[in-house]
């Protein structure tokens, strides 16, 4: 903040700002749920300072540990050397001055008093050891999570994925290896959820018309294992090609098994670049923050180049707001946005209808070839016809197309048929237009042709008395105005 100092127009009588601040106004974008980060140069990496202290904390307490075991062994040690005495001033039960019950040294009776008080932990250790397990726990996880960004195109790459997520949930699920269809069907029970061991690969893909990202998590010692030798990193990543995967970066928990053991797919109207670029996302009556929040997030994941960034940001998105993009901005999928292959087209009779790289099962593909030859079966049965054959030929029409085009003048043509039908129909008179007259042809205006005729006609017409023209015989209304009314 830059310091500003005022020192003219000071008053007594008021108080005197000799520093004034300006005032910082936030801008508008800061306010719609944005986040700013910051490069920061650190001595040693976040955590490694906790780590340290809860190291040499715990080697304290361990420390005292072995020194009450030591304190309570030494203990216990002299006292087996030692005859207990009694508490001065007591007296035994019986009557006797000297307690005729007195413990012998070594006894079982001092032997237990010690070994309860060596065996029996601290209060305070039991309730500083689940807090030390908690601690240890936040940077453990059973879960990996992978991201693929990739041209729409490039379906071979996407045909790898798809293949390597049916192969370990279909083993996972205990399905028969290849039967994606039931995996797309499949709805995961309550039991299988709360599962941690389920080896199931999920997640959720991102389309437009121009790119693919692909968003995997599963465990990290099995499926994602698997996933990593069936679909390996062939290349460094670039502006083409971005794969994120790291084994070392791991999750608590899974946050897309509301999908059930198929990815979720949203195809976007629009690239997400274009969404984000739009001002309507800053409207809340329009776009809800959740909404507007998962949109970043996803904006972020495609820029993003390390994983470990992703996870400490947290940018992952909710399965259930993904769903809200999905009905906000998404549309309908195609056959390629789903199999990663053009759609087969149509054959004719006699040839196979699926294609032989299709991810259709082997039981789906007989049933299909069942289907067809049964067809062609009922077609040969009822191939006698019933009716003559349809005539499509017609030689005097391909006569004619071969003969040479002759062009024909239809104006004239309709001129001369008019001279045939009115041949004594006198010609109208026109009056000629002296030359320095400005005449147009233009019907609206005041100095068109016909205007200029019906004033010449008025003044030649003007001193008959005797008659009355007419356009029309027989109508009065159909008169010719002498005189101009306008």
């Amino acid at each position: 903040r830059e310091m500003q100092e005022d020192q003219q127009n000071l008053d007594l009588n008021t108080t005197a700002r000799m520093a004034q601040r300006d005032i910082e106004s936030a801008s508008s974008y800061l306010l719609s749920n944005s986040y700013v980060i910051v490069g920061i140069d650190m001595a040693h990496p976040i955590g490694t300072y906790e780590r340290v202290q809860r190291e040499k904390k715990r080697q304290e307490e361990e420390q005292k540990k072995k020194e009450a075991e030591e304190a309570a062994k030494a203990e216990r040690e002299e006292g087996g050397s030692k005859p207990r005495t009694p508490a001065k001033g007591t007296r035994d039960k019986m009557g006797s001055a000297k307690g005729k019950r007195e413990k012998k040294p070594g006894s079982r009776g001092a032997s237990r008093q010690a070994v309860m008080k060596t065996e029996v932990p601290d209060k305070k250790e039991t309730e500083e050891e689940p807090e030390k397990e908690a601690e240890t726990e936040d940077f453990e996880g059973i879960y990996e999570r992978a991201v693929y960004v990739f041209p729409y195109n490039m379906t071979e790459l996407m045909r790898k994925i798809m293949n390597a997520i049916i192969h370990v949930n279909c083993k996972g699920l205990g399905y028969e290896a290849g039967d994606a269809r039931a995996l797309r069907t499949v709805k995961l029970s309550q039991k299988q959820r709360q599962n941690p061991d389920l080896d199931i690969i999920g997640g959720f893909q991102i389309i437009d018309d121009k790119m693919r990202m692909v968003v995997l998590e599963g465990l990290s010692d099995k499926g994602m294992r698997e996933l990593a030798e069936l679909v390996p990193r062939e290349d460094r990543n670039n502006e083409n090609i971005k794969i994120l995967k790291n084994p070392e970066v791991r999750f608590k928990e899974r946050m897309y098994l509301d999908f059930n053991a198929d990815t979720k797919k949203v195809r976007l109207r629009e690239p997400i670049e274009q969404i984000l670029k739009r001002s309507d996302i800053y409207l809340r009556t329009k776009v809800s923050e959740e909404v507007f929040d998962t949109l970043h997030k996803i904006g972020e994941i495609k820029r993003a180049e390390r994983l470990k960034f992703l996870r400490n940001f947290r940018l992952f998105p909710l399965a259930e707001r993904l769903e809200m993009i999905e009905r906000k901005y998404g549309e309908s999928l195609t056959y390629e946005d789903i199999f990663a292959e053009p759609k087969p087209k149509k054959a004719r009779k006699g040839k196979s209808e699926v294609d032989a790289t299709s991810t259709i099962p082997d039981k789906a593909m007989e049933e299909i070839r069942r289907k067809q030859e049964f067809s062609e079966t009922r077609t040969s049965r009822y191939s006698v016809r019933s009716k003559a054959p349809t005539e499509n030929m017609n030689p005097e029409y391909d006569e004619m197309k071969r003969l040479p085009k002759i062009e024909t003048n239809f104006i004239d043509k309709n001129r001369s048929k008019i001279k045939e039908i009115q041949p004594d129909k006198p010609k109208k008179k026109e009056y000629e237009i002296p030359d320095d007259a400005e005449i147009y042809c233009y019907s609206g205006q005041r100095l068109n042709f016909t205007e200029f005729q019906k004033k010449k006609l008025q003044e030649k017409l003007r001193f008959d008395k005797k008659h009355l023209y007419s356009f029309g015989k027989e109508y009065l209304s159909l008169a010719f105005d002498l005189v101009n009314l306008d």
